[in-house]
């Protein structure tokens, strides 16, 4: 009747890296959590190279901004594979509704605005992948 899933089951259909697959296995953990840890654990290295070597004093805030998005662009990829559109998507819309609307309606139109993308990728989630696994951007 309900079938506990194996580890491994879960990933089967997983987008993101696999290169820690190993690793993985080896500590009983699914792979993209284990992704996860390895780009959490990558971050605070690169966080004292940003602190040491990109510090204000050395470069411009366009070379810490640019360096930083890279990296988060790349961590994403890494994690999520081209389910990370969404995690970048949403954002970069509502960014450009907020430089681009009236600063005294602003809130309610980016609230519409997450509201609408939000719903359309949930209805897509359960028209097309229903069960399977993908990025879940609704859930909690």
């Amino acid at each position: 009747m309900f079938e506990i899933p194996k580890l491994g089951d879960e990933d089967s259909h997983y987008d993101g890296s696999r290169m820690f697959t190993w690793l993985a296995d080896t500590c009983g953990l699914s792979v993209d959590l284990m992704n996860f840890l390895v780009c959490q654990i990558l971050a605070l290295f690169f966080a004292s190279f940003f602190r040491s070597y990109l510090h204000t004093s050395k470069v411009t805030t366009h070379i810490r901004h640019a360096f930083g998005l890279t990296l988060g662009i790349v961590f994403g990829y890494f994690c999520f594979g081209q389910q990370a559109i969404h995690i970048a998507g949403l954002p970069a819309v509502c960014y450009i509704v907020i430089r681009t609307q009236n600063p005294q309606i602003v809130q309610r139109i980016v609230m519409v605005v997450s509201l609408i993308y939000l719903s359309l990728v949930h209805l897509h989630r359960i028209y097309f992948d229903y069960g399977s696994y993908s990025l879940d951007i609704t859930v909690r």
